[in-house]
């Protein structure tokens, strides 16, 4: 008597809401996914294509390249400022005006803005300088009181060291009996003297010299009682110049306002493993100076003051606060420290990972009390609901796309934070490839058509520059504006290897898709048995809703298929069902 065969078991695919690439799962044979591009997952799990970008300036020289980005916190995030060449240049999103503000170094080759005290910075690699909205401005660096109230006979203690970012220094002298004919410098190595003032009055160049022997300066004109106040022009040598030179070189800057007296940290490129920090100026020697320096500044960091973590080879890359205690990342381990000791002989810097860092410069960012960093072979996410930490608190979040990032890919990431979709966004020069973290989905797909090469995060979208262009992201735009023209966004969804679980073959029989259109075109290609490869397309005349249709297939093992939107819209795919039997 013949067998009845086993009725064949139906399959339906269903994608009801996307979780993100995971290519762990790729071929697990169930409703996995591939690849995500140019589509980001929203809050209610849907597709929806990115928005497109405008070009918002594009340099007069084609080989040029944006050496410094940044998007003003205050003033709604919306207005932006950039260096291109040696020029700095001013945008306002709202009212889409441009403006050449000033000029920096002409052999600026690095450069980064930064913000402290209610105050916009810029150093390109030479000078510090205030940025305002109409001029870029020498910054105001205080002139510190070097010596006070020295004798001419001998040089007194010093008062104030110097100040890494200024060029002068003062002294005052009062005369004691028996005074004598010159004012001593003690260690300070000068170049020349900005200005000499006896009893208040500004003394003429000719009625002193400056013998660089003794290192003094000899005055022609004085009384035992006279009071002396003068201001120098420094010449940089040995360690001071040194650590100017490593000052200048710093690539970022982090304030914790609430942590420490307001101090500003300067850290990176040829710092190596150094921190630099600024103190707060002293009021009574600043009182005394005001009579002679009426633009005396208040930006001081002190020949001296800073601290390093590591060995010499070692290079910080992070400086970022978790809790009430600060995270520094160098490229092959983490420390912490807390600043409110800073100063004191109780301040320590503890490792607390050996082998987990920031392998690329600035690739870390704090959201809330988390920290995401960019590893040598992995991203880490730096969780815990203490402020202790150790070892077990980082953990890879790039395990479900690390088949597909190569070594390089780490080395030169660059990183930013989108507030508004609550994403990361991850861009490598070297690879090509932006790929995004959905922090509330804890999922992962990935953006293409620009390659930025720095990110700025304004209120509301992402600005971005690429060779000698900066570039905005609009909500308005659905394609990408490339400076008088339009380019189209291809977005697409692949799937995994979906298997059935029966030894007979199937047929597909339908497929059931939930989009909205909005004027573009989406079409659906399937492959089945990775030979047979049939597709359809779906208008815009289908704009919305759950569109049905069957199919005409052969039967199969094993199926995949890719969502792919063009075309104008802002397309949003809800989700996706497929039967077959």
């Amino acid at each position: 008597m013949a067998q009845k065969s086993k009725t064949r078991t139906p399959l339906k695919a269903s994608f009801r809401g996307f979780e993100g690439v995971d290519l762990r799962k790729a071929h697990s044979g169930d409703e996995s996914i591939a690849l995500i591009e140019n589509f980001r997952i929203t809050e209610d799990g849907s597709l929806k294509k990115r928005c497109g970008f405008k070009t918002i300036y594009s340099s007069e020289n084609g080989s040029s390249r944006i050496k410094a980005l940044h998007c003003l916190k205050n003033s709604n995030g919306r207005i932006i400022f950039w260096v291109d060449g040696n020029s700095v240049f001013r945008y306002d999103l709202e009212e889409n005006q441009q403006t050449a503000i000033g000029t920096v170094s002409e052999q600026t080759e690095k450069a980064f803005f930064f913000e402290y005290l209610d105050k916009l910075y810029l150093c390109d690699g030479h000078s510090f300088f205030i940025i305002s909205d109409t001029a870029v401005l020498p910054a105001d660096a205080y002139i510190p009181l070097y010596g006070k109230d020295w004798p001419s006979t001998y040089a007194g203690e010093i008062n104030e060291p110097i100040n890494l970012l200024s060029d002068k220094a003062a002294i005052s002298y009062k005369f004691q009996f028996p005074a004598q004919s010159y004012l001593p410098l003690g260690d300070l190595k000068i170049s020349s003297v900005a200005a000499l003032y006896r009893n208040g009055v500004l003394m003429e160049s000719s009625s002193y010299t400056h013998d660089q022997e003794f290192n003094v300066i000899t005055v022609s004109n004085y009384n035992d009682d006279d009071e002396f106040f003068i201001i120098c022009n420094l010449a940089f040598e040995g360690d001071i110049g040194e650590q100017r030179n490593m000052l200048y070189s710093s690539l970022s800057s982090s304030v914790f306002y609430e942590l420490n007296n307001n101090n500003l940290f300067l850290w990176g490129s040829r710092s190596g493993n150094s921190i630099f920090y600024s103190k707060k100026i002293n009021e009574a020697n600043y009182a005394e100076s005001k009579d002679f320096l009426s633009n005396n500044g208040t930006l001081y960091i002190p020949c001296g003051s800073k601290f390093s973590v590591g060995t010499p080879q070692d290079k910080i890359n992070a400086f970022i606060r978790h809790y009430d205690r600060v995270l520094i990342m160098t490229d092959t381990s983490t420390w912490i420290t807390d600043l409110s000791l800073l100063g004191s002989a109780e301040f320590t810097i503890k490792n607390i990972n050996s082998e987990i860092g920031c392998a690329s410069p600035k690739g870390a960012l704090r959201i809330e009390n988390t920290i995401i960093s960019v590893g040598d072979e992995a991203i880490y996410s730096w969780t815990s609901e203490t402020e202790e930490l150790n070892e077990c608190n980082a953990h890879s979040i790039s395990d479900p796309i690390k088949a597909i990032l190569g070594e390089d890919f780490f080395k030169t990431c660059i990183i930013a934070f989108h507030k508004a979709n609550k994403e990361i966004w991850f861009s490598s020069t070297e690879t090509n490839e932006i790929w995004i973290y959905n922090v509330k989905r804890k999922a992962w797909y990935k953006f293409s058509g620009f390659i930025p090469s720095a990110f700025a995060e304004n209120a509301k979208e992402i600005c971005f520059s690429q060779d000698g262009k900066v570039r905005a992201f609009d909500q308005s735009l659905t394609s990408d504006e490339l400076g008088g023209s339009y380019s189209t966004i291809r977005a697409s969804m692949k799937s995994g290897e979906i298997e059935f679980n029966s030894r007979y073959k199937k047929k597909l029989s339908s497929v059931s898709l939930r989009s909205d259109l909005s004027g573009g075109y989406l079409s659906i290609s399937f492959l089945l048995d990775s030979t047979t490869r049939f597709s359809h397309s779906l208008h815009p005349r289908n704009s919305h809703g759950i569109l049905n249709f069957r199919t005409k297939s052969g039967r199969f093992h094993s199926l995949s298929f890719t969502l792919s939107a063009s075309g104008g819209g802002e397309q949003t795919i809800h989700g996706i069902e497929i039967d077959a039997d």
